[in-house]
Parts: C-alpha cells; structure tokens; sequence
C-alpha cells in the first residue's frame, strides 16, 4: 500500500494545505479516507479525480468531509462527459443522517458502515471501530495482503481503540493538542496519548495528523517520543509512505 499525506489540519486549512484527507493505494484501489476542505484540490498533485474508487468518510465534521460536495459535482461532470464510467462511491456511517446526502443522483454511490462492518474492495478488506467523539466518528483499519493500516480519525483515549490499531504496520494518529491541554478539550488526543496508544497496541510506525494550529510541531514529536520509541513521524503534505 501507498500512502499519500494530502491534507493534515485540523479545523481549518492553512495556505496551501488542506485539512484531513488521505490517498491510500494498491494496484487495484484508489481510496480516499476523509476529504476536508482543500483535499480536492491537492489530491489532483497525485492523482486525477477520476482515477480515485472510494472516498471513506470518517466522520461528518466540516473538517473531514465538505469538500465530498465538489467532488459530487466533480464525478456528475466526468460521467457526463463519458470519463468516468463507475460512480464515484462514497463510504459513510450508516447512523449518521449526513449519510443520505452522499447519494448524489446516479453520479455517486452510497455505501454504508457500522460498527463491525467489513467492507471488501478489489483487493483490501476495510473494518471500523466506534470512536469517543463528540458526534458519530470511526477509526478505520484496512488489510491488504499481510500488512495493516489503521487510522485514528478523530477519537479520546477509550472503548477499543488500542486492540483496533494493534500490530499496524502504519498507524495514522490524531494529535490535535500538546501534553498540557489533556483536559480542555474532549474527543480529541494529546500528542503524548497518540505515543502511549502506539506503544500499548504495539504498532511499528506512527505518523501524527490532525495537527494544531499553535505551538511548535517538534514538541508533539517529543511528546510522543516520551511513550513511543517507535518509527514516529510528523505529517506533511505531499509525504509519501509504503506500507
């Protein structure tokens, strides 16, 4: 698998980079986890938008999903002009009345999950575990092959997180807030509990998302590091990894 950094923010985009959003690929998939605003526009630096499947939504927070609006238009165009051929499908929570707009005419497809859904797409198979989020969020954990990529979206420490991410050969983890901000803000990890979930569920690298919009990146890397002596990186746009 490939992955590809399109947008790391949280909240809002900076210049030039977007908020979350996440191209993974194999040879038979080409799946988009989260499309935040900005990410259609940086996704086409790696890909055009016809080629991409899948869109996997993680949760219906104006960070993580509003550009699937553009990308509806985006898919009605192609069709239309006979360059995409399948419906751009969308993948959403099943309990989340958002869902229902993600069925754009017959240019979109809608897929649904839950809790315990396994989803098989060419050559992945896609699980979701429920996440501690002020609304209705999943962590998302996809296998191809013998290797396992998970990703947190947004989530606090609890239910099963850590047995979800377990052994990830790549686990893309949320850090919104610095060690000392544990308990301002709810649903979301400090850097330090991004470090003690990696350890504890004994993943072999770990990439920090969803970043800050203050304070000095490298101290969530040493925050991290305090719990997690494992390959740790930063997010940054356009970073590539092989899982």
């Amino acid at each position: 698998m490939k992955l590809t950094i399109v947008g790391r923010w949280g909240a809002y985009p900076e210049k030039d980079e977007p908020c979350s959003g996440y191209l993974l690929e194999t040879k038979n998939n080409k799946i988009l986890i989260d499309c935040g605003p900005g990410v259609l526009t940086n996704v086409q630096r790696y890909c055009s938008l016809d080629e991409i499947d899948y869109v996997i939504i993680s949760h219906f927070h104006p960070d993580h999903f509003t550009d699937i609006y553009s990308f509806q238009y985006a898919s009605m165009i192609s069709m239309k002009l006979a360059k995409r051929r399948p419906p751009l499908k969308i993948i959403s929570p099943l309990k989340d009345n958002k869902s229902k707009e993600m069925k754009y005419g017959e240019f979109t497809e809608s897929i649904l999950y839950d809790e315990g859904s396994i989803l098989s797409l060419n050559d992945v198979e896609i699980r979701f575990s429920l996440n501690e989020h002020p609304i209705l969020c999943y962590s998302i954990g996809v296998h191809h092959e013998n290797k396992y990529f998970a990703y947190s979206a947004d989530t606090q420490i609890g239910h099963n997180l850590i047995e979800f991410v377990e052994k990830a050969d790549l686990f893309l983890c949320e850090s919104s807030l610095y060690e000392n901000m544990e308990k301002e803000i709810k649903g979301h990890l400090t850097a330090r509990q991004a470090g003690n979930i990696a350890h504890s569920a004994n993943v072999k690298k770990m990439i920090l998302t969803h970043l800050p919009h203050f304070g000095d990146h490298e101290d969530l890397l040493n925050q991290a590091k305090k719990e997690f002596i494992g390959d740790l990186y930063l997010a940054n746009c356009g970073d590539v990894y092989y899982i």
